[in-house]
């Protein structure tokens, strides 16, 4: 299952994802400009609309964190560092999302957009992860009998 590519794509997919969690964390500090792009101009920080979208952005950045944070644990174990093609699809993925989050800081885009990105760069590399993870630990069991 190993290549050549190997000792490039698995500290790739590592910096990248590192790339992504911190400028997660940055959208956690800077998420005023994000809220105020979504809600109406007139609106102060007292307000439901500013409350509502100040808890949906702060509940998306938190998510993106911890399944950022699992996705990073998960690999240390090692049982996907051989998964050429999902390693590249990750680092893919982290790379895209690490650029597009920052792009969200940046430019204050609507606060509901970081749902969108959360779906695209943090679940599904997740879910590959945790699903490959699994096979594996299946696949290995069965072995192991």
């Amino acid at each position: 299952m190993s290549s050549a590519a190997a000792p490039v794509l698995i500290p790739a997919k590592f910096l990248l994802t590192i790339s992504q969690l911190l400028v997660t964390i940055v959208i956690l500090y800077t998420k005023a400009e994000n809220i105020y792009a979504g809600i109406p101009p007139n609106s102060t920080v007292d307000s439901t609309d500013f409350n509502n979208a100040n808890t949906s952005i702060t509940i998306g950045a938190i998510l993106s964190i911890v399944m950022l944070v699992l996705e990073i644990l998960i690999s240390f174990v090692g049982i996907t560092l051989f998964f050429d093609r999902l390693n590249l699809f990750q680092s893919i993925l982290h790379g895209l999302g690490a650029i597009l989050y920052l792009w969200f800081v940046m430019e204050a885009w609507h606060y509901l957009n970081i749902w969108y990105l959360w779906i695209v760069f943090v679940l599904i590399p997740f879910i590959f992860e945790a699903l490959f993870t699994f096979i594996a630990y299946l696949y290995h069991r069965k072995v192991a009998k």
